[in-house]
Parts: C-alpha cells; sequence; structure tokens
C-alpha cells in the first residue's frame, strides 16, 4: 500500500477509536435519596437547598437558549459540510484526469472532514460545560 494510504487508513482508525471512546457515560449516586424521601417529620435542610439547585436555567441544560443555538450551529455546520463533500466528489469527477483539478477537490474533501471533525469535538466540548459544569 501506498504510505499516504496507510495514513489514511491510521487516520481514521484513531478518530473511529475516540469516537467510540468519547461518549462513554459513568453513573453517579444521589446520596441525598436515602435522606429526603424517607425523613419523618418534614424536610430536612439539605433536601430543600438541593431541589433548590436543580432548577434548570433558561440559558443552559437540556432546553436552554444556548444549547438550542449551539445543536443549530452544529446542525448547520454539517449541512454544508456534506455539500462541499459532495460539490468537491462532483469536481472530481469532472476533473477528467487534470491532476490539477482532482488535488483541489481532494483537498476540498479533507478539510470538509476536518470541519466535521472540528465541529463533532465542539459540540463534545459544549455538551461538557452546559451539561456538567
Amino acid at each position: 500500500m501506498p504510505r499516504t494510504l496507510k495514513h489514511y487508513i491510521l487516520a481514521l482508525s484513531l478518530l473511529v477509536g475516540f469516537l467510540v471512546a468519547l461518549p462513554q457515560m459513568a453513573g453517579a449516586v444521589d446520596v441525598l435519596q436515602p435522606v429526603c424521601h424517607s425523613t419523618p417529620g418534614g424536610t430536612p435542610t439539605v433536601c430543600q437547598d438541593n431541589q433548590a439547585a436543580a432548577t434548570e436555567s433558561p440559558l443552559v441544560g437540556p432546553t436552554g437558549i444556548l444549547t438550542r443555538a449551539f445543536n443549530l450551529i452544529s446542525l448547520f455546520v454539517g449541512i454544508v459540510a456534506v455539500f462541499v463533500m459532495t460539490l468537491a466528489g462532483l469536481r472530481m469527477i469532472i476533473a477528467q484526469g487534470d491532476p490539477e483539478a482532482f488535488a483541489r477537490a481532494r483537498q476540498a474533501i479533507l478539510f470538509a472532514i476536518l470541519g466535521l471533525v472540528l465541529a463533532a469535538v465542539a459540540q463534545v466540548l459544549i455538551r461538557f460545560v452546559l451539561y456538567k459544569l
């Protein structure tokens, strides 16, 4: 195999490996649940504080404005990247043996894939910041 093909296969396998490893979620135990739900004679103060902190912010969270905006931006980036890859594929077909036109089309496809990867990484970081912090 040519050396560049080996690099593409290695990069693709690393990308797939990272995408498979990233979405692993860890669960947490709610230590307040036994205290808050089985206390006779009223709700303890710690449970009242926990309930007040559990309210969702209108900016962040699953239904927050920032979350919706970032999801729309990610959707737009994905659609544009697929459109660019389709056009670059057509340019490859139309190149008809012209090495310069073929190289430009291949470069456009690589940049579109890089844009998709960066958008996916940005989405992971944004979700981490909005949901976990």
